[in-house]
């Protein structure tokens, strides 16, 4: 029978926890190198610009998929939609003051 010595002997403990292998390290950097031949941060938003198709399913994708947030304050409903619906919202509209007594 033929004994495998490959690079899982016990003992091996491989990459440490959290490192990234080499090739995805290499993968990065090319792209990295390729960005600034294309014009970087200037050919990004150009880009974002012209193209939003393009460019939102990549960003999409180096976000984290899961985000914990306490959010202090109250909207109404229109306020809600309204943000929904904007654009590109910055910031949530003041509440109305309320009437007084």
């Amino acid at each position: 029978m033929l004994k495998h010595e490959g690079q899982f002997k016990k003992g091996h403990a491989g990459r440490p926890k959290g490192s990234k292998n080499k090739t995805s390290a290499a993968l990065a950097q090319t792209m990295l190198d390729a960005l600034d031949e294309l014009g970087g941060k200037a050919w990004l938003v150009k880009v974002g610009r012209d193209k939003p198709g393009t460019l939102m399913p990549v960003i999409a994708k180096l976000l984290p998929k899961d985000v914990n947030m306490n959010v202090s304050g109250k909207l109404t409903i229109e306020e809600t939609i309204a943000l929904a619906d904007a654009d590109l919202p910055t910031e949530a509209p003041e509440s109305p003051s309320k009437p007084s007594s």
